[in-house]
């Protein structure tokens, strides 16, 4: 009933920017209990944006900008690690023995979940009674399909390798080195971590979304931490910790998180976008106003740096996060996350009112709620352009194909892997149209389709399709209000059972702040 999936792609073009048969796990599917993730780390961006800034700080960094803006430095730059700076650059920290540090702040965090796990779990609390006997189990029995829920899968486990990403990120490895932690941190956690035999959905999505997951996370956290603050310092640390937690470990560990000194000189980026948004979404069964239901909404997204830049993009340099939480939401209120981060970009043509680009991106989505489920892990190659006119009047297109490496759909039927949902790889494609004024998004079109061939669950080919209409009215300054509709259409093709067709409508009235 519900579609979620457009909006941190709009956050990207609004800123200008045979089935495998699963060996079923023993025990009780585990059922995780760490269902304030999303709530914390929303709150302790707004906690630690909204402490009192130093003297060098403009009133700029400490806000979340509308989508388009450019982040004044302004005097914060001499802090920033530019030139003149006399401040102890972060990068000493913490350079001694960062291989052994890594490693061991990787099984540390394996370590206090699976004690979390044995101590406060209510169910699945004997999957996590390890042993040498259980370890050895596991690497003569090499790697099966797990039956957890679709939440554990592909929400927590993917931040759950964010934590081990993160750890090697905060230890000045860079981008693909923390990733070859991301994928070791996660193979150690299903050989070592639990005494069910390992999982392959779970590894790759703990190693892959880590990466999504950690980068975005770490980046973030950059913004959030002032290593020069004096006065509201704690809260910068707190906030810090609460969005990369891994990271806030490491800088207790090395001083950072007790020494004034210098900022990185990329804490802030050369585009900053977010925009918060709080309304009703009602949900219908085939059509709108048939059995429809109407529930409370807020979501959050942000665009970090700008695919336009005049300059050469590193990995992330450029990337989308999104978050929202459905209220009256089952199982839980997490509707949905996506991450959305370029790996490179080359610039095709550029004119004075023009520019055309072509980038890598890495995606990460979950979208849970009442009608539909969708995760997915996937890379591929996005064509971005722009055209400026007159009076702030621009138009931006993004036109995306994507191989699905793991791609988790909604199962109708029952399947001998346990779970309500299928595994498999994909394909898709994505186009999105936005007409701005003045740095702000006024009507937004998009449609994607994916396809999904199950590898692990029912033989079916799963065909989804999300389509997308916004208009938002500015009212003043940063404020506006909008309404959004989405048609969320589904094909699920069985090898064995009758075919499904779904189709569930959704219209979104709110209020926003941002872009």
């Amino acid at each position: 009933m519900q579609r979620q999936r457009k909006t941190a792609r709009q956050a990207r073009v609004g800123d200008g920017t045979g089935v495998l048969r699963a060996r079923l796990r023993a025990g009780p599917i585990v059922r995780w209990r760490r269902r304030g993730v999303a709530p914390i780390v929303t709150w302790a961006l707004w906690l630690a944006l909204a402490a009192p800034a130093t003297q060098a700080q403009t009133a700029a960094e400490d806000l979340l900008l509308p989508r388009g803006s450019t982040a004044p430095l302004g005097a914060a730059a001499a802090q920033e690690g530019g030139p003149g700076a006399t401040l102890r650059s972060p990068d000493s920290y913490g350079q001694n023995w960062r291989l052994l540090r890594t490693l061991a702040e990787i099984e540390g965090f394996n370590l206090v979940m699976t004690t979390f796990g044995r101590a406060f779990f209510t169910e699945g609390a004997e999957g996590f009674k390890v042993s040498l006997e259980s370890i050895h189990e596991n690497l003569k029995a090499g790697f099966e399909w797990d039956d957890n829920t679709f939440s554990a899968n592909n929400f927590r486990h993917p931040y759950q390798g964010g934590m081990y990403y993160g750890a090697a990120r905060s230890n000045h490895y860079d981008f693909y080195q923390s990733s070859a932690f991301s994928f070791a941190g996660a193979w150690l956690w299903e050989y070592t971590g639990e005494n069910h035999h390992p999982s392959v959905n779970d590894w790759i999505n703990t190693a892959v979304g880590g990466i999504a997951f950690g980068e975005a996370l770490y980046r973030l956290s950059t913004m959030v931490l002032d290593n020069t603050a004096t006065k509201g310092r704690v809260w910068h640390e707190i906030g810090g910790f609460a969005v990369s937690p891994t990271r806030g470990v490491n800088r207790l560990l090395t001083g950072e998180a007790f020494e004034v000194h210098a900022n990185p000189p990329d804490r802030i980026p050369e585009h900053l976008g977010g925009s918060f948004r709080f309304g009703s979404r009602t949900i219908g069964d085939e059509r709108l106003w048939e059995r429809s239901t109407s529930k409370l909404f807020v979501s959050f997204d942000a665009s970090y740096g700008s695919p336009f830049a005049d300059r050469p993009m590193k990995p992330f340099d450029h990337f989308d996060f999104g978050m929202q939480l459905n209220f009256d939401n089952k199982p839980h209120g997490i509707g949905r996350i996506e991450i959305s981060g370029i790996l490179g970009a080359l610039t095709v043509s550029e004119s004075p009112k023009a520019k055309h680009v072509l980038a890598a991106y890495q995606h990460f989505e979950y979208l849970d709620n009442e009608s539909y489920v969708y995760g997915g892990q996937s890379i591929g190659a996005s064509y971005l352009t722009r055209f400026t006119g007159r009076e702030g009047i621009e138009t931006r297109a993004l036109l995306n194909v994507n191989a699905i490496l793991l791609g988790a759909t909604k199962s109708d039927h029952f399947n001998i892997s346990g779970r309500q949902y299928d595994y498999g790889p994909g394909l898709g494609f994505e186009f999105e149209a936005v007409f701005a004024h003045k740095g702000r998004d006024i009507l937004t079109l998009g449609h994607a389709s994916n396809l999904v061939h199950s590898v692990n669950g029912n033989e079916v080919e799963s065909y989804t399709n999300f389509t997308h209409v916004k208009f938002l009215v500015p009212v003043r300054s940063f404020f506006g209000a909008g309404a959004e509709f989405l048609l969320y259409n589904s094909r699920r093709d069985y090898a064995r059972y009758p075919d499904v067709n779904q189709r569930s409508p959704e219209l979104r009235l709110y209020a926003s702040w941002g872009g």
